[in-house]
C-alpha cells in the first residue's frame, strides 16, 4: 500500500464516508509522479475537471486541533448558517465562534494556492478537523463540514469592534478563500497571487482553472528564473 499523507483518524473518516467500498479515493501527492515535471504540468492543468467530476472532495486540516467546546460552537453554528444564510451570530456567541475560526484559518490549507483551487473548482467538499473528546480521556474525534464558506456572509460584526481588534484580518482571510458574491475573474486573479506558490506557472493554472478557461501550460512555458514568486 502507498504511503497516505493522512493520520489513521482522518484517513477511517475518510473511507467511512465512501457510498461503497468499490469507491475510489484520489490523492494528488499519491496519484501524480511527482518527480516527473511533464505528468506534474498536465496533471495540473486537469484539477480543475477532476475536482469538478468528484462525488465529494475531502479537504483536511492536520496543523489545527480544536477542544470539544470549540468543535460544539463551530457544528452549532454551522448547523445554523447551512439551513438559513441569512443569519447572523449573536454578539454573546460571536467570541467563542470568531475564536474557534481564527484558530482555524490559521492552518497551511488557508494559506496554499492549490487549496484554494481544490476549494474553488468542486462541487461537494468537505473540511475535516480533529477536536479533544469531552473529557480528559476521550480519544480525539473528527468534525466534519460540508460548505464552510456559508459563514462568510454571516459574520458582519467582525467588522466592528471589540471584533474587529480582537480578530484582526478574519474575515478578509475568510473572503480571501472562499470568495465573495459575484467572484469575477479580476479576484479570482488578485487571490490566486497572494497564496503561496513556488512557480508564477502554477498561479496563472489555478486562475485558468478555477476561471474555467481551457489553456495548457507546457512545462518549459516559464524559464527565467526571476519568474519565480
Amino acid at each position: 500500500m502507498p504511503y497516505i499523507p493522512l493520520c489513521k483518524r482522518l484517513w477511517d473518516f475518510l473511507l467511512d464516508l465512501r457510498e461503497s467500498d468499490a469507491e475510489g479515493v484520489w490523492i494528488d501527492q499519491v496519484c501524480i509522479h511527482q518527480d516527473d515535471i511533464v505528468e506534474k504540468a498536465a496533471a495540473s492543468a486537469s484539477m480543475d475537471a477532476l475536482y469538478a467530476s468528484a462525488r465529494l472532495v475531502f479537504i483536511a486540516v492536520e496543523d489545527v486541533r480544536s477542544t470539544y467546546r470549540e468543535a460544539r460552537v463551530l457544528s452549532q453554528a454551522f448547523a445554523t448558517v447551512s439551513s438559513d444564510t441569512s443569519w447572523k451570530v449573536p454578539i454573546e456567541a460571536a467570541r467563542d465562534l470568531f475564536s474557534i475560526l481564527g484558530k482555524l484559518f490559521k492552518a497551511r490549507l488557508f494559506s496554499r494556492a492549490w487549496c484554494f483551487q481544490e476549494y474553488h473548482t468542486s462541487n461537494q467538499k468537505i473540511i475535516a478537523l480533529h477536536h479533544e473528546g469531552a473529557a480528559p480521556e476521550d480519544p480525539d474525534s473528527i468534525i466534519g463540514l460540508v460548505n464552510l464558506g456559508d459563514f462568510r456572509f454571516s459574520l458582519p460584526c467582525l467588522e466592528s469592534e471589540p471584533f474587529k481588534s480582537e480578530f484582526p484580518g478574519l474575515l478578509e482571510k475568510m473572503l480571501r478563500f472562499f470568495g465573495g458574491q459575484g467572484y469575477a475573474c479580476s479576484n479570482i486573479i488578485e487571490n490566486t497571487f497572494q497564496f503561496g506558490s513556488l512557480y508564477i506557472r502554477d498561479k496563472v493554472t489555478i486562475v485558468l482553472n478555477i476561471s474555467k478557461l481551457a489553456l495548457f501550460l507546457q512545462p518549459n512555458g516559464f524559464k527565467h528564473e526571476d519568474m519565480r514568486k
